[in-house]
């Protein structure tokens, strides 16, 4: 099934947060995307916000009706984007953090945020992307990265008009989706640092699941399913 069919592309110069303009009246009776390279209010996950440099980045959202369960469809657009990513990437060097993270190695160079919506009639949801393109200098305690870093020949009008043409022409092939997205699994069966239960400890990541829990071996061996809003990766 195509993720996007037949939509309407609007380029904003400047904005808070591009997943707020889909939401705007304008657009409720079509299949949107607004994107732009300056967006000063951008959203993250859990309330955080998704800083960008001007002209650098790019911060794209639109809207979806696809009929696709809500966990599988944050899995499938990370692995949209993943994909999307190694054509200028290494494939092997991109991994999806859980939950919808994209981290070269242990640098974030995108962040997706899924937010619900009555758009377009029905309970319709808004898929908002952050990429980090063109930026060079990260303050350290973001450990973050870009495409520029590791394709120096990139340029971000081109990277963006490839973004949208895969956009709309990607298909979700849904009974692949799971397995694919454990493929791509950051530190899968490595061991990580967690916030859990209000301490520090060490666990071992052992697979996503369909109803949108982490697998995870803790220091005692007891295997635990935890949602994402439950523990912290200390990255």
């Amino acid at each position: 099934m195509l993720l996007l069919k037949n939509p309407i592309v609007h380029s904003i110069l400047e904005c808070e947060s591009t997943n707020d303009v889909v939401k705007k009246e304008l657009f409720k009776n079509h299949s949107t995307i607004v994107y732009t390279y300056r967006q000063t209010a951008g959203k993250g996950q859990y309330g955080k916000r998704w800083e960008m440099q001007f002209d650098k980045n790019i911060a794209i959202s639109f809207t979806t009706c696809i009929e696709l369960d809500e966990v599988l469809l944050r899995y499938a657009i990370a692995i949209l984007v993943r994909n999307y990513l190694s054509l200028y990437i290494e494939s092997a060097l991109i991994h999806i953090k859980y939950p919808n993270d994209i981290y070269i190695r242990n640098q974030k160079i995108c962040g997706i945020l899924l937010e619900k919506s009555s758009v377009n009639q029905g309970n319709n949801l808004i898929v908002g992307i952050g990429i980090n393109v063109m930026q060079t200098d990260f303050p350290s305690e973001f450990k973050a990265t870009s495409v520029v870093l590791h394709a120096p020949e990139i340029n971000l009008d081109s990277f963006t008009e490839n973004l949208l043409s895969y956009l709309c022409s990607y298909e979700i092939h849904v009974d692949d989706i799971l397995s694919e997205f454990n493929h791509h699994l950051w530190k899968k069966n490595a061991v990580i640092t967690i916030e859990y239960q209000n301490r520090l400890q060490n666990a071992i990541v052992k697979q996503a699941n369909a109803d949108g829990t982490l697998t995870l071996e803790l220091e005692n061996e007891q295997l635990v399913n935890l949602n994402h809003s439950s523990f912290t990766i200390v990255v």
